[in-house]
């Protein structure tokens, strides 16, 4: 669920500060930020009413949802953000990443039977 609403937060923050982020010379811009805040907030929403729901592919889709945001995470890091201090705290980065990715699996496993 934290994840659907950091999506939907950096898509309102994008929409609101629009004006903002186009005079700062952001790149790759606001539309980039609104668009992979949609992206983000739809996906992890359908996967968190989807284990609501118990639907059978469910932790699949949460899988898919959390390991494509980890791959967007680490590609945006490395060749879309053009701030010099971007990598600055990656071991703390990639340290939360893999304990979130564990801790998805782990309580994923341990449901597994929950599901219909």
């Amino acid at each position: 669920m934290a994840l659907s609403i950091s999506g939907w937060l950096r898509l309102q923050q994008s929409v609101t500060r629009w004006d903002a982020l186009s005079q700062a010379g952001l790149q790759p811009g606001p539309l980039y930020l609104a668009v992979s805040g949609a992206l983000i907030g739809m996906i992890a929403l359908a996967g968190c009413i989807a284990i609501w729901l118990r639907i059978r592919w469910a932790p699949g889709l949460t899988l898919i949802g959390l390991g494509g945001w980890i791959i967007w995470l680490w590609v945006d890091r490395l060749w879309i953000a053009q701030s010099p201090d971007t990598l600055s705290n990656w071991p703390f980065l990639l340290g939360v990443c893999a304990l979130i990715l564990a801790g998805t699996i782990y309580a994923l496993i341990r449901g597994r039977n929950q599901f219909r």
